[in-house]
């Protein structure tokens, strides 16, 4: 008997204790948030970045002189319309082309490897590749091109 009393004694506290928080927190709401809240738009800026795709990072794709090679890239954000594409080793950048436009997110550029290009008479050298947002804003490093002369074993174009 006792235990059931207990039971009946704590019931109406509990029918009481949860009726009120759902009316109060009711109120609450209604005060703290309005029924037409204006709207708004959460912008978050993306910081402009470019990924080189051909050669990726940690890649090194070979070619002979003479040969065509064509560099590709992802881009994100704001970094305007056209690149710039330079190729470095220990000698001095070379900015092999300039303005290169490039759309929707993504872009691709044909280069012939002239030959003599790299280091020495005999020619060939492995460059880093770099695409740069012709305003400033981005710059993507890729793996290495690698250059072969054009008579190398294995160059097509002896």
């Amino acid at each position: 008997m006792r235990k059931s009393l207990i039971i009946l004694s704590v019931l109406p506290l509990l029918v009481f204790l949860i009726s009120p928080v759902n009316v109060i927190g009711a109120a609450l709401t209604e005060k703290i948030l309005p029924k037409n809240p204006p709207q708004r738009t959460l912008i978050k800026k993306i910081a402009p970045m470019i990924t080189v795709t051909t050669p990726k990072l940690g890649q090194t794709i070979r070619h002979c002189e003479g040969e065509t090679f064509t560099f590709y890239w992802d881009y994100f954000g704001d970094v305007g319309r056209t690149v710039n594409i330079k190729l470095t080793s220990a000698l001095p950048i070379r900015t092999i082309a300039t303005a290169v436009p490039m759309q929707d997110g993504h872009g691709s550029y044909e280069y012939k490897i002239p030959v003599g290009f790299g280091w020495g008479k005999g020619g060939g050298g492995i460059f880093n590749v770099i695409i740069e947002a012709s305003n400033g804003s981005a710059k993507g490093t890729g793996g290495k091109l690698e250059t072969q002369p054009a008579g190398n074993k294995g160059c097509m174009n002896k």
